[in-house]
C-alpha cells in the first residue's frame, strides 16, 4: 500500500528547505563552473587514530589504532570493528555494517556505534576516501569501492556470520548501503535513515529548476532506481521535520520498494536528531524499534 504524504509540502514548496538553500549556494559559488561534489562530500581529515578513551565502549572491544582495508584501486580505507557487548546473546553474532553521512568522519558518528553497542550488536564503521584517515578524493565509484573493501575485510573475520549482516545507511550512506544491498543480496535487512531518491531529484528540487544532472554533476546515487532490486527486507526511517532532505523522499522510496518493508516517520525528527538524546522518549523508541526490526529477521 502507498504511504500518504501527510507531513510535508511538495518538493517544489515556496519556502526552500535547508537542502535547497545549501545546494543553491553550492551552485552559485562553485569555482570553475557548476558542481555538486562539494555539497555531497564534506569530509574532514584526521591525523592519527581517533581518541575514543571517553567512550562507553570498553577499550578491549575494538582496536584503538583503527584498521585499514585496501580498496580495488589501492586506497587504504580506515575502519573500526567493534565487538558485541554480549549483553543480548542472540544479537552477539549480528553485525551492523554502518555507512555514515556526508559530514566529517568516523569520530562524528561514534555515538551511533555506541547505540548499536548498547543494543548488543557488532558494528563495522568506515570512512570514505577523502574522509578522516582514508586518503584520496571522494567519487561515487570510489565510495562503492571503499564499502566493498570494508565489507571484504569484515567477511574475513571468524566472528562475523555473513548471513547476519545488516546494512544501515544514514543520509549519504543510504546510497552506499543501497548499492551494497543490491550487490550482496541477502535475506537479512537494509535500514535507511533520512534517505534521498537520487542526485538528479536533489538537483532539480534544490535548485528549484529542472537543470540537467550532467550540467551540475556526474553523480547519480540513484536510490530510487535501485530500491526495487535490493533483495532484502527494508526499514526506512525519516523525520517529519527534516529540513535538509525532504521527508517525501523517504516516503517515495518506501512506496516504490517491494515488500517486506516498514516505514517509521519520526514525529519532530530533524535530519540529525532521529535517535534522540539520552533519556528522551525518542531515544527509548529508537532503541526499541531498530532492534525489534532486526530481530524480526535475525532472531
Amino acid at each position: 500500500m502507498n504511504f500518504p504524504n501527510r507531513w510535508i509540502t511538495s518538493s517544489r514548496a515556496i519556502v526552500p528547505s535547508a537542502l535547497a538553500l545549501a545546494m543553491a549556494l553550492a551552485l552559485l559559488t562553485a569555482p570553475g563552473g557548476c558542481t555538486m561534489d562539494s555539497f555531497m562530500f564534506n569530509g574532514s581529515k584526521q591525523d592519527g587514530p581517533y581518541d575514543f578513551s571517553d567512550s562507553i565502549i570498553p577499550a578491549d572491544k575494538y582496536d584503538a589504532d583503527g584498521l585499514f582495508a585496501e580498496a580495488a584501486d589501492g586506497t587504504q580505507v580506515n575502519l573500526y570493528f567493534v565487538d558485541s557487548s554480549g549483553d543480548v546473546p542472540n544479537r552477539a553474532t549480528t553485525t551492523i555494517f554502518y555507512c555514515h553521512g556526508n559530514r566529517d568522519h568516523i569520530g562524528h558518528y561514534w555515538d551511533r556505534v555506541e547505540l548499536f553497542y548498547e543494543m548488543g550488536y557488532q558494528t563495522l564503521i568506515f570512512d570514505y576516501r577523502g574522509f578522516g584517515r582514508t586518503k584520496g578524493t571522494p567519487t561515487e565509484k570510489g565510495l562503492y569501492m571503499d564499502a566493498e573493501a570494508a565489507y571484504s575485510y569484515m567477511l574475513t573475520r571468524p566472528d562475523v556470520d555473513p548471513g547476519r549482516v545488516i546494512f544501515y545507511g544514514y543520509s549519504l550512506g543510504c546510497a552506499v548501503c543501497t548499492e551494497m544491498a543490491k550487490r550482496h543480496k541477502t535475506q537479512t535487512a537494509l535500514i535507511l535513515e533520512a534517505p534521498f531518491r537520487s542526485v538528479k531529484d536533489m538537483v532539480e528540487d534544490g535548485a528549484t529548476s529542472s537543470l540537467a544532472r550532467s550540467f551540475v554533476t556526474t553523480l547519480k546515487f540513484d536510490n530510487y532506481g535501485k530500491i526495487r532490486d535490493i533483495g532484502s527486507p527494508l526499514f526506512i526511517i525519516h523525520g517529519d521535520s527534516d529540513d535538509y532532505i525532504e521527508t517525501q523522499y523517504g516516503i517515495d522510496l518506501y512506496n516504490h520498494a517491494l515488500p517486506p518493508k516498514q516505514l517509521w516517520i519520526v514525529p519532530g525528527g530533524n535530519h540529525t536528531t532521529i535517535p534522540g538524546t539520552e533519556g528522551s522518549q525518542r531515544r527509548q523508541e529508537y532503541m526499541t524499534r531498530v532492534p525489534a526490526y532486526i530481530d524480526q529477521y535475525l532472531p
